[in-house]
Formats: C-alpha cells, sequence, structure tokens
C-alpha cells in the first residue's frame, strides 16, 4: 500500500498539466500513488496523462464521463489507499518537498491535518526553494477554525489543495456535486471535527490564476444559489457540532464574507439579469435573517443597511 494518495482532477488543461505531473513525479518522498481522474477531457490532456502513466507505475488514470469537479475528486478518493491524501489542481504544481515536509510535521505532533502556504504562479516555470525543516515554523491546535479568519504566515484557506490529510477522516466527508465554490463547505466541514492540526508557514504549492476558472465567470443566478446551498450546508454541520461557540464564528466571520460575494454578483451582473439576480437575493437574504445566520454584528452597518434595503425593495 502507498504511503500517500494524490488525488489529480482533470479536465481539458493541456496548457498545464504536464507541469503539473512534473511536480508530482518528483516528490523526494516517492512512495505515492498518483490517481488521475479524467473527467471527460476533450483536449490533449487524455494523451498527457497515458505518457506519463507509460513511464511511472504510480500513475493511475480513471476515465469518466464529465461530471464536474467535486465528482472527479470523490471518485479518485474512493480509489485512494494512502494512509495520507492530498488533492491538487491540474493547472496547480506542487513544491517536490511538499510531501515528504507534510509527513515529517504530521509525525512529529501525532497529527491529523496539515495546513501549509501557497504563492501565485503565472502557470510557466517557477523558482524552488529548498527547504530545511529546522528553519519551517509551525503552529498546532485542536481548534483549527481559529486559524481559518487569521491573516499572515499561518492562516487556514477554504482550499483543500494545500492541506495534507489523514485519509481516515476525510472518508465520509463527500464533495457537494455540481456547484461552485465546494471548497468551501468541504474544509469547514472537516475544521468542524477539531482534528489534530498543524500549521505551516511554508509555501509548498503553486497556485495558478486560471482566467476560466469560477471567479472570472460572470455573475448568474446559478452562483447566488450555490452560495445558499454552501451556506446552509455549512449553517447545519456547525448547528450540529459539539463545540457551540463554533457557529457564533463562522457566522460572525465566514458568512459575511459569503454575503458580500453574492451582493458584488448582483452588482455587476449585466442589465437584463439584475434585477431577477436582486430579487432572488431578496429572497435568499430573509431566509438567512430567518435562521439566524446573519447579524448586524457580523455584517457591519453598511452591508446590513444595504441587505435591509435589498430586502425591503424586492
Amino acid at each position: 500500500m502507498p504511503k500517500v494518495s494524490v488525488v489529480l482532477p482533470v479536465y481539458n488543461v493541456e496548457k498545464y498539466l504536464e507541469r503539473c505531473l512534473k511536480s508530482l513525479v518528483s516528490q523526494t518522498f516517492k512512495d505515492i500513488e498518483i490517481i488521475c481522474v479524467n473527467d471527460g477531457s476533450t483536449d490533449r490532456s487524455s494523451s498527457i496523462l497515458q505518457e506519463f502513466a507509460a513511464k511511472d507505475n504510480r500513475i493511475q488514470i480513471i476515465n469518466q464521463e464529465n461530471q464536474g469537479l467535486s465528482m472527479a475528486r470523490n471518485n479518485g478518493l474512493e480509489k485512494a489507499k494512502g494512509e495520507w491524501t492530498m488533492f491538487i489542481d491540474s493547472d496547480d504544481a506542487l513544491h517536490p518537498q511538499a510531501v515528504e515536509i507534510c509527513l515529517h510535521f504530521a509525525g512529529q505532533n501525532l497529527a491529523d491535518l496539515v495546513c501549509f502556504q501557497y504563492e501565485k504562479s503565472s502557470g510557466g516555470p517557477y523558482q524552488i526553494k529548498e527547504f530545511k525543516r529546522s528553519v519551517i515554523q509551525s503552529k498546532f491546535s485542536n481548534n483549527p477554525l481559529e486559524f481559518a479568519f487569521q491573516k499572515g504566515d499561518f492562516r487556514i484557506s477554504f482550499a483543500v489543495w494545500n492541506k495534507f490529510y489523514k485519509t481516515s477522516t476525510i472518508r465520509n466527508i463527500p464533495f457537494i456535486k455540481g456547484i461552485y465554490y465546494e471548497d468551501g463547505p468541504y474544509t469547514f466541514a472537516l475544521l468542524a471535527r477539531h482534528l489534530r492540526t498543524v500549521v505551516l508557514d511554508a509555501k509548498l504549492y503553486f497556485y495558478t490564476k486560471n482566467m476560466s476558472s469560477i471567479s472570472n465567470k460572470k455573475p448568474s443566478i446559478k452562483q447566488l444559489q450555490d452560495y445558499k446551498t454552501v451556506m446552509f450546508y455549512i449553517n447545519d454541520v456547525y448547528l450540529r457540532s459539539s463545540w457551540s461557540e463554533d457557529i457564533h464564528l463562522i457566522r460572525r466571520n465566514l458568512f459575511p464574507k459569503y454575503l458580500r460575494h453574492q451582493y458584488m454578483c448582483c452588482k455587476n451582473a449585466e442589465y437584463e439579469i439584475q434585477d431577477k439576480m436582486y430579487r432572488f437575493f431578496a429572497e435568499v437574504l430573509r431566509d438567512y435573517k430567518a435562521n439566524k445566520m446573519i447579524s448586524f454584528l457580523g455584517c457591519g452597518p453598511l452591508y446590513w443597511i444595504r441587505y435591509l434595503w435589498i430586502m425591503k425593495k424586492y
């Protein structure tokens, strides 16, 4: 059995895929399996995967009809045999020492989760700085949620790709099928479990700003619908949590950010659909308010007044 499983969803990323795969096969820790889920690619991605698999037997290819990122990750995780699991997006790259470093700090702290930092990349060559473990700073916590709303070198982001998971802790957390913003509910469902967590200041991941990503799509009703799905999912997770204080942290720190994104979707929508989007947003605002998910204290006076006005007008 491999020690570590790396799950790599692939969909029409021929421009970046070779760089990503090279970063995986060149890991300094070798006992890994690389599970590539080809999610119905129609470009050269399939051929690139086959070329790499022919040279490295650690690479497995799962071919499926296009089901979206969430199902690609779910199906990849189902095949994972490693004690530890990582997710990586196929337009990004992993530092060659990433697995080695995560295993070291996980073992040193008897941790179930290791979180690390990332740096932005253009998608081309990136500079590799060799890390000495002795100079990497770390913090340990049984309440990783406290790092989710911080800024600086030890912040835990909502992304799933800058984390190193004990596989047994994530087996029963599926990604929500068919939505945008799928990383958020997954990460916050995990943080709700108060796992033994190590947070590193080391940047072990190279994130590519891809212009085809959701952040660059035109505002749509679907985005608002998916934010509603995400917020109610996370709210339900924390209502059932044994740590009653966590729901207040979520409502005061996370939900206001999601609300601002929804507001900006409406504000930046094309004129033809803007009225429809504001009406939908007003409806979900009333739902959030009725379920005590939003408040003046979390939103702040300026945005709270805006939301009240939207609810009244629409």
